[in-house]
């Protein structure tokens, strides 16, 4: 009975902080598609705030302060470590995703038989980070070669069709609903 409480007390209090614990709430906004280039920056100067945060509090703590203050010393040590793990697990991450919008298909999807491949590498390309909203079609044929020039075409025809693209003449531009997805993380790669 008592293990059965404390285990869910401690499941309510880890829901609190990692929703609203500024430090958690900014680790799970690095850890979205458009924050992922953030990451190293951010974790990175964290870490060196929570860093000094806890050296200053630890002299206080020193020169006779009060002992409530040991408690910011761990939690400033704890973001410390939090932050310092930040930044190689972001700079993993942000390497193999830009790997894969670099090379969005594997090997045994290279197949012109499957319509949904072009599609989905299509919606990587319009929805990158390192490029202007807008591609013209000439932009995407190099970053897609793999795809055959016809079956970009029908891709991009059938993405408009469903509202995921928009298609201005030449150009080609993530639609807003898409962009809106993309932001909220429900686009994961």
């Amino acid at each position: 009975m008592i293990f059965a409480a404390s285990w869910a007390i401690s499941a309510r209090l880890h829901n609190l902080f990692r929703r609203f614990a500024p430090s958690n709430i900014l680790i799970r906004r690095v850890h979205t598609r458009t924050g992922i280039k953030w990451g190293p920056l951010v974790g990175l100067a964290a870490a060196a705030l929570y860093g000094l945060l806890m050296l200053a509090t630890a002299t206080v703590v020193r020169k006779g302060g009060p002992g409530w203050v040991d408690l910011i010393v761990l939690l400033a040590f704890w973001n410390t470590v939090k932050f310092t793990c930040l930044i190689p697990v972001s700079l993993i991450r942000l390497v193999r995703v830009r790997h894969q919008e670099r090379v969005p298909m594997t090997e045994h999807s290279r197949l012109p038989s499957n319509p949904r491949i072009a599609e989905r590498a299509i919606v990587l390309q319009l929805l990158r980070d390192d490029h202007d909203e807008r591609w013209s079609r000439t932009e995407l044929e190099p970053e897609l070669d793999n795809v055959e020039p016809l079956a970009l075409s029908d891709a991009i025809a059938d993405l408009e069709r469903h509202g995921v693209a928009v298609v201005q003449g030449e150009h080609v531009v993530a639609s807003r609903c898409a962009r809106h997805l993309d932001e909220l993380g429900l686009i994961a790669i």
